[in-house]
């Protein structure tokens, strides 16, 4: 019963219930966008002398509409869920305009190769109509409409075409998001949505002890007025699963690395550097001078080279390495051992002396246990 139970709930409502007062203006808001887009449009064709199909003088305007049933549509996306990336101005107009334009170029082509009937341009239109609206990233739904409403009215000639183009569907839903613009700045609410600008390093912020719970999702989404555009269901997965992709904010290298690593002389020979990797089973040691200041890394497969038995550490070490702080976040060091070549990253203080150091391994240990309080990595294992 209880699988039967969700399973039908499953194809009811999904959207919460809407507030009276911010139904009521939307609503408000799709009227006069479309009210003031037909009295523009008729007032742009009867400049330009189109006809407009009524004999009354001064009738025309109630007389002929310029709207199409895909500008309806439009106008629910724009001013009942403007937070959507399917309702912002460029997936408005461009997805009608080139959905409209694209389905004007095959009219004659499907007709002429396929000679189908007309429910075949018809499908055929939505089909290419969907494909360029992805291409361009203007992803609009009422476009699958244009393409159908375009191949259903044939404007006929080239003037038709264009009339159609530029003053149906250009103007029309150019028309729609000008005046949304204006109705959503008079109401309180933000549209367009730009997009988030990109930060130069990623945002680590403190992640929840607990997930809020539905009720508090919702009443951020009221809050917000995003609640036809956002389930709650989908925002506490959005939550979750942003938590679990960030980095730690807590974990540092100082955390994370491996204290008092094993080291070498710049004059340990051969054999004392491959004995040291025998009983370390690393696979970088860290040269040090006499004041444990860095000089460099000597990797284990450089002293597997032919040639390498005769000389020292000063020798084989690689002198430019990357290295990091104490203070250094887990986010600043994962670039340098996932992307590069260096299989360990040694750790210095502020005068430059060697205080350990950091490999995959140790990353995964702290990544494991990021839940205690402590972060140190293994002590015997630098591989």
């Amino acid at each position: 019963m209880r699988f039967d139970s969700l399973t039908l709930r499953a194809f009811g409502p999904a959207m919460p219930h809407a507030q009276p007062v911010e139904a009521v203006r939307d609503a408000v808001g799709a009227l006069l966008g479309l009210g003031l887009t037909q009295a523009v449009l008729w007032l742009i064709a009867s400049d330009l002398g189109l006809d407009l199909g009524s004999s009354l003088a001064g009738a025309g305007f109630w007389a002929h509409p310029m709207l199409i049933a895909p500008l309806g549509a439009s106008a629910v996306m724009i001013y009942l869920i403007p937070a959507s990336p399917m309702s912002q101005p460029w997936s408005v107009v461009a997805g009608n305009t080139l959905s409209a334009a694209l389905a004007l170029a095959i009219l004659p082509l499907v007709g002429l190769i396929l000679g189908g009937p007309p429910v075949m341009t018809l499908i055929v239109a939505v089909f290419a109509a969907i494909l360029v609206m992805a291409w361009a990233r203007c992803l609009h739904p009422p476009g699958g409409a244009v393409a159908i409403a375009t191949v259903l009215a044939a404007p006929a000639g080239l003037q038709g075409s264009l009339t159609w183009l530029g003053l149906t569907v250009f103007a029309g839903s150019a028309l729609l998001v000008a005046f949304g613009l204006v109705f959503h700045r008079v109401t309180g609410r933000r549209y367009p949505f730009a997009p988030l600008p990109v930060a130069d390093e990623p945002a680590v912020a403190e992640p929840l002890s607990m997930p809020p719970s539905p009720l508090v999702l919702a009443a951020a989404l009221a809050q917000l007025r995003l609640e036809g555009t956002v389930g709650v269901d989908d925002l506490a997965r959005l939550i979750t699963t942003a938590e679990a992709l960030a980095p730690h904010p807590k974990l540092t290298a100082a955390q994370i690395m491996t204290r008092d690593p094993a080291t070498l002389s710049p004059t340990a020979d051969w054999r004392q550097i491959s004995a040291l990797f025998v009983r370390q089973g690393c696979r970088a040691l860290p040269v040090v001078d006499g004041l444990n200041r860095l000089l460099g890394l000597v990797p284990v497969l450089v002293i597997l080279r032919p040639g390498a038995q005769g000389l020292s550490a000063h020798h084989l070490m690689q002198a430019t390495v990357a290295t990091a702080s104490l203070d250094a976040l887990l986010a600043d060091l994962l670039p340098a051992l996932l992307q590069g070549q260096q299989t360990c990253l040694p750790v210095l203080d502020a005068d430059g002396s060697l205080c350990g150091v950091i490999t995959r391994s140790d990353i995964l240990a702290a990544l494991v246990h990021a839940s205690e309080t402590s972060h140190e990595g293994p002590s015997d294992d630098h591989a």
